[in-house]
């Protein structure tokens, strides 16, 4: 799998791919080395994925871009969204710093209306001070703005590797989505993606388990993305995948009582791990 600090990052206990989806690694090696870092670095499983854009249905999906945007091909109401959207916001590239406190305004907006079991609690000074990072090289703020008083309304983040786009974050204000902001700042991201061709896809994640969300619905329907179909692969740290197997058989009854956040990411685990059942 050869170097393991090469193509692979911590993020909250887990071990996950810095690499685009269509890096494959599995060709570059097997499982022991993953297992046998888990259990060095005490992790509860490593994810990853292989196949991408197989051809073929299957459980696990990345959503992607990978043509030019072309508003005529949607439907007048679809349209209409998005041209309303233009009409009342503007986008550009912004030093994430410069607008560190209207970023920290949208973002707590935002999350305050995520359901309670995954809604993050904002520190404004290390939240501040961590939009600094995102000056690193490859990262690319995109800002939609009111076209009448020029104030921040929505911000993408996107991480930029040699031939592909991380759509990682999208957030606006919510009380703009009734005048489409949404629509803006998608589009602003997909004209930046258009303004530099040496990206072959954008793309926004995988599918969503853990986030009850309709955004990549959106992006379908609106904006011409797609599903790129792949295999779903998890190792597991010996004591975690011995309480995966011990709970597995409840899991709809850890479903049923999810509305609590430990029940809550404890479901997405499983279901997870269900999804993966399905490669077998």
């Amino acid at each position: 799998m050869g170097n393991i600090n090469d193509y692979w990052k911590v993020y909250q206990r887990c071990l996950i791919p810095k690499t685009p989806p269509d890096v494959d690694l599995c060709a570059l090696g097997g499982d022991g080395q993953i297992c046998n870092y888990l259990l060095k670095k005490n992790l509860l499983l490593a994810r990853w994925t292989s196949d991408f854009d197989c051809g073929k249905e299957t459980e696990w999906y990345y959503v992607i871009k990978d043509d030019e945007f072309d508003i005529s091909k949607l439907k007048a109401k679809r349209r209409y969204e998005i041209n309303k959207g233009n009409k009342n916001f503007y986008s550009k590239v912004i030093n994430p710093v410069e607008f560190s406190e209207e970023i920290y305004f949208v973002a707590s907006e935002a999350y305050s209306i995520y359901p309670q079991e995954y809604r993050p609690n904002l520190n404004r000074e290390e939240y501040v001070k961590h939009l600094h990072t995102w000056l690193d090289d490859g990262i690319v703020i995109v800002g939609v703005f009111d076209v009448n008083n020029d104030k921040l309304c929505g911000f993408a983040y996107l991480k930029c590797a040699s031939q592909s786009i991380d759509y990682s974050m999208h957030k606006v204000l919510p009380s703009e989505e009734k005048r489409a902001v949404n629509a803006a700042l998608v589009f602003g991201v997909l004209k930046y993606f258009k303004d530099n061709p040496k990206y072959r896809y954008i793309c926004d994640g995988s599918r969503a388990i853990k986030h009850k969300t309709a955004f990549q619905d959106y992006l379908e329907k609106y904006f011409g993305f797609r599903k790129a179909y792949c295999s779903l692969h998890i190792v597991y740290h010996p004591l975690m995948k011995a309480v995966i197997r011990l709970l597995y058989p409840f899991k709809e009854i850890i479903k049923a009582n999810s509305k609590s956040s430990f029940f809550y990411n404890l479901y997405c685990i499983l279901e997870q791990e269900r999804i993966r059942r399905t490669f077998i």
